[in-house]
């Protein structure tokens, strides 16, 4: 009983969000010269599975779009 009357603590702030939320607000003013390693990673990953011919051929696409 005595637990619900106490306040919640306030959780700290991590500093890695912070960082993060910090440089989201300014990708708008950077320009990529760049493309991420993570990028080049999952697509050469997926060019290896085939993954597009994979999808082109399990996907039945409308002839009227």
């Amino acid at each position: 009983m005595i637990n619900i009357l106490k306040p919640k603590k306030r959780a700290k702030k991590d500093p890695v969000f912070s960082d993060l939320m910090k440089d989201a607000e300014t990708a708008n003013e950077r320009d990529i010269v760049q493309t991420p390693l993570l990028a080049i990673i999952v697509t050469t990953s997926l060019d290896r599975l085939n993954f597009v011919s994979f999808i082109n051929s399990v996907v039945t696409w409308d002839e009227k779009q």
